[in-house]
């Protein structure tokens, strides 16, 4: 993951990104993020256009990524979930949409995510 402040992304040419290194499991890449307060809420999934298990993550610049709950494989064997948009937050649960490359209007998916 990478971080810049948003005055130097438009206005300093040479400002530097701030990077992290988040170990989402081997052979497990970012799909998508979503901002959650404080923190992002990753939706992993395997690395390349591939179909696999997949996952939601929590993380915290500087903290180590905490898995939250895995998404089960629903529906046909070429599904991947690629988009993630959180829906609500309370103090241990975020609502989450997730919808899937290669399968019909994206198999839309809510998901209740304890943290």
């Amino acid at each position: 993951m990478a971080s810049i402040g948003l005055s130097d992304a438009f206005d300093n040419p040479k400002a530097k990104f701030n990077l992290y290194r988040v170990n989402l499991g081997m052979g497990q890449g970012a799909r998508d993020i979503a901002a959650a307060g404080d923190r992002f809420l990753i939706l992993s999934g395997p690395d390349g256009d591939t179909v696999g298990p997949a996952g939601v993550r929590l993380w915290k610049p500087g903290s180590d990524v905490k898995s939250c709950r895995e998404i089960l494989k629903a529906g046909p064997v070429d599904r991947k979930p690629e988009a993630l948009t959180v829906l609500e937050t309370t103090d241990n649960q975020y609502k989450v949409l997730i919808m899937s490359d290669g399968v019909r209007n994206g198999a839309p998916a809510i998901y209740v995510v304890p943290c």
